[in-house]
Formats: C-alpha cells, structure tokens, sequence
C-alpha cells in the first residue's frame, strides 16, 4: 500500500548522521544548529528515541515554490521535508523540524485513519476532523517543548508559537486558512466513492467576516497568554471589539462563535447590559 504523504498546518539531511540517528540528507548548518539547540531541550532525546522505535528519520530542506506549508512529514519515506524559502530564520526551522518530529511520532495514528478511508469506514468530515485533531495536539505539545527552550534561554522568545487550546477554536482556524479544505481533497484521493460532502463548523463567511473572526481569535489568544499585558491588550479589545458589533447581527454571531465558553465574554455581556 502507497502511504500517503501527510502535509500538515500550520502550517513549517545520506553522507552522514547528525548526534545519535537524524540523518540529514542536505547538509546545511542551519539545520545542524537548529538540532544542537534541540538536543539541548529536557526529554528530547528520550523523545527521539520512542519515535525512531518505528525506523529511522532523515531530514531533508530544499526550496518548494509550490507549497503552501512550512515543512511536512512524508509517511512513506519517514522524511522531514523542509521548505527552505519558509524557513529561513533558526527558531521558525527548529519549530518546523520539531512539529514534524511530533507528526511523525503520531504516524501510526495517521495511518490508521488513513486505512479507514480506503475501506470506506469513515466520512470526509470524520477524516478531516480526525486529522485537525491529532495536529491540534501534536502543536500543543510542540509548543510546550519550544515554552521549555524559551525558559531556559535555549531559544529566544520569536520561537513561541501559542496554540488555541481549545480544539474546536483550532478547527476553525484551520477552515478559515484552508488547510482543513486541502486535507478534504486527500480524502478525495484514497476514498473509493468520490464526491462526498464535507461538513465543517464554520458557516459560509464573506472575506471581511472571515478577518474578523481571526482578529476576534488572536484576542482570545491574547487572553489565554501568560503574560499579563497580553491579557490586558485582550480584554481592552474585547471591549471594543463587543461595541463595534452591537446592532450588526452577523458580527455579534461570531463574537459569540469565539467566546461563548468564556466568563470574560458573559462579563463583558452583563457590564454593557448594566
């Protein structure tokens, strides 16, 4: 069976191996920095170790003018490919390098949903939720390793990457950006009945309301932040944000769409209500 090549969002070398086992198949020294400054991380390598329980893994970074992405995970020849015209700064390139790591230590997950579809035994919308949802947590736990690098000046702070913790934010960021629509049209590919539908959980937006709920998603992530003028520039926005919509039905929807499981929302509800 011809395993697919899993792209994922968010969208981020064979003369020799580099430290233990990575082999990287285009020598580069920013790629071998980027790996020294990983190695350095607490658990990374016990990390490395459980995923290359499955083979090993070589990295490979070249230009990829038709990709969209940062980087991906190729299933079939357990490769990292690097997107080198998107990754040219060291912190961007070790999260890339790093996400990957955790596609690839997932694989088996990916493959299992993957043989589903072959079989006929799980829907386009199943599919492409499943898939959003091992990527939302493969991020969360991608970016908790970059946190640790950060608190321990390994990396500086441009390699946060602050995640939407909660899935059902992330999976409508990532209809928003299409990346839920690509893996849609790989479900096309491997399923032997074409032309099914897909149901996201979004509705259709215009491209002006589409702005604006990724502006009303980066407050909320302003608010999960813990820096607490991060939390303060949230909530003043918020405010602003609620008075701007008040009288247009469509933006008060949305609003509501983002920040309907939030006291600060209800907070904020009650206090222009008052």
């Amino acid at each position: 069976m011809n395993k697919i090549k899993f792209i994922l969002l968010f969208t981020f070398i064979a003369s020799h191996f580099y430290a233990e086992s990575l082999n990287i198949t285009t020598p580069s020294p920013k790629i071998e920095t980027a790996l020294q400054k990983l190695y350095l991380l607490p658990g990374f390598k016990n990390f490395l170790m459980n995923i290359e329980k499955e083979g090993f893994i070589s990295i490979e970074m070249k230009p990829l003018p038709n990709e969209t992405f940062d980087a991906f995970w190729d299933s079939t020849n357990r490769k990292i490919r690097i997107n080198s015209l998107k990754n040219e700064k060291l912190e961007t390139l070790a999260c890339s390098i790093l996400f990957e790591l955790h596609n690839a230590k997932t694989d088996r997950q990916f493959m299992a949903l993957y043989q589903k579809v072959e079989r006929g035994k799980i829907s386009k919308s199943a599919y492409v939720e499943g898939v959003e949802k091992m990527e939302h947590q493969n991020a969360l736990d991608c970016s908790l390793f970059l946190e640790r690098g950060i608190d321990l000046g390994i990396f500086s702070e441009k390699a946060a990457w602050p995640i939407l913790h909660d899935f059902d934010d992330h999976y409508k960021l990532q209809q928003i950006m299409g990346h839920s629509a690509w893996i849609s049209k790989n479900y096309e590919t491997i399923a032997p009945v074409k032309n099914s539908p897909y149901y996201g959980t979004l509705p259709n937006l215009s491209a002006e309301k589409k702005e604006d709920f990724l502006r009303y998603l980066k407050i909320k992530k302003n608010l999960e932040s813990k820096k607490i003028h991060l939390n303060t520039e949230g909530l003043i926005a918020l405010q602003k944000e609620y008075e701007k919509a008040l009288g247009h039905q469509e933006s008060f929807y949305l609003l509501r769409l983002v920040f309907h499981k939030e006291n600060v929302y209800q907070a904020l509800v009650e206090a222009f209500s008052s």
